[in-house]
C-alpha cells in the first residue's frame, strides 16, 4: 500500500449568512490539488427568513385558531335554539362555501 506524505497546509474558511467558501493552501499560499482538482469552493444557501417573517406567520395562525375557537363557542351556545327552529341549519352551514 502506498503511504501518503503529510505536508503542512492551511484551511481557509469564509462563512457568511448565505454562503460558505473554503480553500486549502500550502505554507506558500498556493492552492493544493487532490485527484487533479483544486481544493477550493463555495456553497450558496437560500436566504434565511427573518424572525419578523416567522412571527407574522405565527401570529396569523394564532389569529385564525382563536377565531375558529370563538365560532365554535358561539355555535355550542346557539345550537339548542337553532335546532328548535331548523334541525339541519348547522349541518347546511358547515357544508356551505360561505362558512
Amino acid at each position: 500500500m502506498k503511504e501518503k506524505t503529510q505536508i503542512p497546509y492551511y484551511l481557509g474558511i469564509d462563512a457568511d449568512s448565505s454562503s460558505v467558501g473554503w480553500a486549502v493552501t500550502d505554507t506558500m499560499y498556493h492552492v493544493l490539488k487532490t485527484k487533479g482538482k483544486a481544493m477550493w469552493g463555495v456553497r450558496l444557501f437560500p436566504d434565511a427568513s427573518t424572525a419578523a417573517e416567522r412571527r407574522t406567520h405565527r401570529a396569523a395562525r394564532r389569529r385564525l385558531q382563536r377565531r375558529k375557537q370563538r365560532l365554535d363557542i358561539l355555535e355550542m351556545l346557539f345550537a339548542p335554539a337553532l335546532n328548535e327552529k331548523d334541525p339541519q341549519f348547522l349541518a347546511r352551514m358547515h357544508e356551505s362555501d360561505l362558512w
